[in-house]
């Protein structure tokens, strides 16, 4: 019988993974149907949006209490981040973006170890090995041609990834850092910077052509108008719980966890969209190369995972074994500053005695007048 926290955090974490997996297949639908002109960036709105609904979560410091600059130096990258990474996804497809996708966390280990100062022990370049591993096998079936769409996409996610990276580890300094930011308002400010700039590129670009980029692809492409708003809704929708459940997950389970659900996603997207896409685009079925490719990752990145949350929990059980030694020490500190008030009352009780015990001058009596020439008769 699980308990009700236990029971929370498991749906919790299916809901993540859900919304985790389901986001790429979306954005693939409504690339097939027309809807997903890679300058319009319409795709990018729903994920916004989203993060400034995570705003409304509870947290001890108000959004308007915190330093924004932090938050638009962060959106910045993010909002690149997003662009390369969506227009290579449209270029790509979701089978290929979530492999190259996977080295976003060969990028945070080195943004981390520039900006944080961290260094990587042996098993974690293993694991950036096996996903570096991962990634070739996949390039190695491309055409190296700047007219192949995947091999532009490919660039386009890879340089993504770098700049995810950058925005992890910039995510966690800007939390820890003097004057923390809570996580639901970074995501929330993010949410705000980012969707000003994509909705001021939308009613200037985008909808001035809208006949142009939008209507006339969909008629292209034979496309649903009514499947293409469906999934934007349930994009919405999607990228509203991945957001604001991935902060609880990284919380209450742990970076071992972060590592298998990016795992699983990777195994989940390929199977759906073997099974959902393959017919429609040839890039999206299993083959032998993709599957080595997504499983060569998938344990790269599971790897990582599980090295660096182990060295966490060791550095927490020195932690722990510390505070015996520093409550000792403590107690000890104690008794002796306790033993030294002691003797330091005892020396000032024994130079009162001292001082108390001197006898005190016998009073001189005068002498009686002639008392001392008296003769006897």
């Amino acid at each position: 019988m699980l308990s009700l926290d236990s029971a929370k955090e498991v749906s919790t974490l299916l809901m993540f993974l859900v919304a985790y997996c389901i986001q790429p297949l979306l954005v693939d639908v409504i690339k097939y149907n027309g809807g997903a002109h890679s300058s319009t960036f319409l795709f990018l709105l729903p994920h916004y949006y989203a993060m400034m609904l995570v705003g409304f979560i509870p947290t001890e410091k108000s959004i308007w209490e915190c330093d924004w600059r932090k938050g638009i130096v962060v959106s910045a990258c993010d909002i690149v981040n997003q662009a390369l990474k969506k227009v290579g996804l449209i270029f790509s497809g979701a089978a290929v973006y979530i492999v190259v996708d996977s080295s976003s966390i060969v990028w945070t280990a080195i943004w981390s170890w520039i900006l944080l100062r961290r260094r990587l022990v042996f098993m974690q370049w293993v694991a950036i090995f096996f996903i570096s591993a991962g990634v070739a096998l996949k390039a190695a079936t491309l055409h190296i041609a700047l007219t192949d769409y995947e091999f532009i996409g490919v660039l386009l996610i890879l340089t993504a990834s770098i700049l995810m990276g950058l925005t992890f580890v910039l995510n966690e300094k800007f939390m820890k850092d003097d004057n923390p930011i809570p996580g639901p308002n970074l995501v929330c400010m993010m949410g705000v910077c980012c969707s000003a700039v994509l909705t001021a590129w939308t009613f200037g670009w985008t909808v001035p052509q809208f006949d142009t980029l939008v209507i006339d692809n969909i008629k292209r492409k034979n496309g649903s108008v009514m499947q293409i708003l469906v999934c934007f809704a349930a994009l919405l929708a999607a990228s509203w719980i991945h957001a604001g459940t991935l902060w609880y997950l990284v919380k209450h389970m742990g970076a071992v966890s972060s590592g298998v659900l990016k795992g699983l996603k990777v195994a989940c997207v390929f199977l759906l969209s073997h099974l959902f896409f393959c017919e429609r685009d040839p890039h999206q079925c299993l083959n032998l190369w993709t599957g080595s490719s997504a499983f060569v990752c998938v344990c790269g990145v599971v790897l990582y995972s599980y090295t660096t949350s182990q060295l966490k929990h060791k550095h927490q059980q020195q932690i722990e074994a510390s505070k015996p030694l520093m409550r000792s020490q403590t107690s000890t500190d104690s008794i002796t500053r306790n033993m030294r008030m002691e003797e330091r009352d005892m020396v000032n009780m024994q130079s009162s005695m001292i001082i108390t015990d001197v006898p005190e001058p016998e009073p001189q009596h005068p002498a009686v007048s002639g008392s001392s020439n008296a003769q006897p008769n």
